[in-house]
């Protein structure tokens, strides 16, 4: 077993565009990798240990609604004109080639991002299959480090592919078409550990930490030489996006009731007179502070409902609860700040 290198974040700003730079990526290749670090000779169900953390989910979308309805865009960014619902509770991703000597390419992308320690990242996908197209399902972060779980390249792919930076490689080649039926593809991660599964069966694992911010992508890439307009087409059944639970502190035990003191019996001498005390000068309301300004709205930071955050002179409130990354200034998502 070989050990990852650690994924920090850095503070480069990568692309929106689904191309850019992944933490995780599905995908399905039909060439061979050469450097593999585990191969086995058969699916291993994935099970979870005593150690392993408890999940709960954060996000999830089934693709429910009308054919040729956009996917929710409150939950999804498009790229490319090729994204809608196909009816049947999957979102239909096409590349559309207009011309013979470009490639072409269509996805989505979450607009939330998500961050944990511990948690679990899948879909359940029906991949592209031309002779030029590559579908992949992927973690987008700030590193220029990649951990691929699947990406298919080529017609009838029947190889799993799997990678974590330069370090880590693996794949599976199945017996069967991975484009001819639905698959489930999954990233489990924990401190020390990430495993990558399909259809629930582990084929690879590896010890490092995944811990940085992230945005779940799906995209179509077709290249010039495929012009079979069916095969551009990947079709995803649902995304689900699980965390780890926080543990709620325990309750606080009340203390013990306690008996009051006996009085004691009055003294026979007569009580001494005291002179009366001195009344202390009334105290002056403390003075109302004013509320703190709004702080400049930075990348790789986490809002919170409510807050409120400046951009170029413009104070804003966060609509929802996310971790900013660089390209997701508040101008231009009116869906998570409104200006104030």
């Amino acid at each position: 077993m070989q050990r990852a290198r650690h994924f920090a974040p850095r503070h480069s700003a990568p692309s929106r565009s689904l191309r850019t730079r992944s933490v995780v990526t599905l995908a399905v290749a039909a060439t061979g990798l050469a450097t593999a670090v585990w191969l086995p000779t058969r699916f291993d169900r994935a099970e979870a240990n005593e150690s392993s953390p408890t999940l709960e989910q954060v996000f999830a979308d089934e693709f429910d609604g009308s054919r040729g309805d956009d996917p929710d865009p409150a939950k999804w960014s498009t790229d490319g004109q090729g994204v809608r619902l196909d009816g049947d509770g999957n979102v239909a991703i096409f590349a559309r080639t207009e011309r013979r000597e470009r490639e072409a390419d269509a996805g989505v992308q979450t607009k939330q991002t998500f961050t944990s320690t511990a948690g679990k990242v899948e879909a359940r996908v029906r991949v592209a299959d031309g002779e030029s197209v590559r579908s992949v399902f992927r973690m987008l972060g700030a590193d220029d480090s990649r951990l691929n779980v699947a990406d298919n390249r080529g017609n009838r792919s029947k190889v799993l592919r799997a990678a974590l930076g330069k370090d880590v490689n693996g794949q599976f080649d199945s017996p069967q078409s991975l484009a001819a039926d639905f698959h489930t593809y999954a990233v489990r991660w924990q401190p020390g550990q990430v495993v990558w599964t399909v259809d629930d069966r582990e084929y690879l694992r590896t010890e490092t930490d995944l811990d940085e911010p992230f945005a779940v992508a799906l995209e179509v890439t077709a290249g010039p030489a495929d012009q079979d307009r069916t095969a551009r087409r990947m079709l995803v059944d649902f995304v689900r996006v699980s965390t780890a639970k926080e543990e709620e502190p325990p309750a606080e035990e009340e203390p013990p009731a306690t008996t009051p003191p006996t009085e004691a019996p009055p003294s026979e001498a007569p009580p001494s007179e005291e002179p009366p005390a001195e009344e202390p000068p009334a105290e002056e309301p403390p003075a109302e502070e004013a509320p703190p300004a709004a702080e400049a709205w930075e990348p790789f930071t986490l809002y919170t409902t409510g807050q409120k955050v400046a951009f170029d002179g413009v104070t804003y409130e966060v609509l929802g609860t996310h971790t900013s990354l660089p390209g997701w200034e508040p101008p231009g998502i009116p869906e998570l700040f409104k200006p104030v």
